[in-house]
């Protein structure tokens, strides 16, 4: 699916040839991270986030431990958008997941998982 996340729209709208119009474009890689806890170094998160009529907010959400979704807020610098998950929610040996939101500047909302 992230070889034609550019082309426009979902796997199944693609191969039906039904692009989106205007779509919002995340692009990220994973975060394989191990954290030495006894330095509290928060995990650094960036994503580039795009659309045409620009993004107007953008979310990172986790959990740790499959417990409650968390969220931070994410800062841009252009189409670069920012975060960082606090050290503070992490245990020893915790498993992070994580998602992302967005909203373009035109009311579309886009998540990936």
């Amino acid at each position: 699916m992230r070889e034609f996340d550019g082309s426009g729209g979902a796997i199944h709208c693609v191969t039906k040839q039904i692009p989106a119009d205007n779509p919002i474009r995340i692009l990220q890689k994973n975060i394989h991270s191990s954290v030495n806890l006894g330095e509290l170094t928060d995990i650094p998160f960036s994503a580039i986030i795009t659309n045409k009529s620009g993004i107007t907010h953008a979310e990172l959400m986790y959990r740790t431990d499959g417990n409650q979704w968390q969220c931070i807020d994410l800062t841009s610098n252009g189409n670069r958008w920012y975060g960082n998950i606090p050290a503070n929610a992490l245990k020893s040996n915790s498993t992070v997941e994580y998602y992302i939101q967005a909203t373009s500047g035109n009311g579309k909302k886009y998540v990936v998982r």
